[in-house]
């Protein structure tokens, strides 16, 4: 009855687009998962889901639905009495889902032991949630987050089943010792251990204070390098002599960007520019041998090709 999959003017905004994030990934089986969020008190969840009803203005949801959309497997709320959005998921290979997203609730059910317990201020924190395989019970979940804001965009997980997050930030997010890392700077990657109890590593890129990327892919490949995608980038992001683009091509600035970290993010493997305004949501992918499918706006004169 109400709106679901979100909206303009969410309450934890840092970009335009973030009111109409989520995702959709496809299991080996062909089963449909997928990570939104929603107003509405009646959205579709199954009996012994963890939690059945919506707690706050608007609730994170996970769902499956079976290879031909007719049968909802099990789909859950997730959140606090604030506003709160799931925008990732991953499923590990035991059928537990790994999701990712924001809350600005102070009591999101995060769950004893795990690395962040309780909302640590500013407009929103991230989320890292870990789900049995039934949906019913919630194995884990952490706050993480500083006073200032953040958002965790895309979630993967590693072959040895590690969660990673991407995301946004107004503060001064974690960075552990020897990873590469822009000091200051408002993107952040992070690897959490399987029960979100420790980081495995954490770092931050990018071009300072108050500048951050509006994420737009993430992937981690079978070898553990990390690579990212988004926009609205400054002129003095990290580049790598490869680059394909050193420099910012879009006349309206804030060009589409690349990065590529090597395993724990040790390393700057690749930086690039690349041409074109934005990428409106979900138009950026990896493929798992690293290519990069990209979608741009861009005013006349086309992109340019290498």
């Amino acid at each position: 009855i109400g709106n679901d999959g979100g909206g303009w003017g969410m309450p934890w905004s840092m970009n335009g687009h973030d009111g109409m994030r989520g995702e959709i990934i496809v299991d080996a089986g062909g089963n449909a998962w997928v990570a939104s969020f929603t107003e509405s008190t009646n959205f579709p969840v199954t009996p012994a889901a963890h939690d059945t009803t919506l707690g706050g203005t608007w609730d994170g949801v996970v769902f499956r639905l079976d290879a031909t959309c007719s049968t909802l497997g099990w789909s859950t709320f997730i959140g606090g009495s604030g506003a709160d959005g799931a925008y990732s998921l991953r499923v590990n290979a035991s059928g537990e889902v790994f999701c990712t997203g924001v809350t600005c609730s102070s009591d999101f059910p995060a769950t004893i032991g795990t690395y962040g317990v309780t909302n640590s201020g500013g407009t929103s924190d991230g989320f890292v949630a870990r789900f049995d395989n039934t949906g019913s019970t919630l194995v884990a979940a952490t706050y993480f987050g500083t006073v200032g804001s953040e958002i965790c965009y895309f979630i993967d997980l590693d072959t040895s089943g590690n969660p990673y997050v991407f995301g946004s930030t107004t503060g001064s997010m974690p960075v552990t010792p020897g990873v590469y890392s822009n000091a200051g700077a408002g993107n952040f990657i992070t690897k959490f251990d399987p029960a979100l109890v420790s980081l495995q590593f954490s770092t931050v890129f990018g071009a300072g204070p108050a500048s951050y990327l509006e994420p737009e892919a993430f992937m981690v490949d079978a070898f553990g390098n990390i690579y990212c995608s988004g926009f609205n980038s400054q002129a003095t992001y990290p580049v790598s002599a490869n680059a394909l683009y050193p420099t910012q091509a879009s006349a309206w600035g804030g060009s589409c960007y690349f990065l590529v970290l090597s395993t724990n993010a040790t390393q700057l493997t690749f930086g690039s520019f690349y041409s074109g305004w934005h990428v409106d949501g979900g138009t950026s992918r990896f493929s798992p041998s690293g290519e990069l499918y990209q979608g741009i706006c861009i005013g006349s004169g086309g992109a340019p090709t290498p």
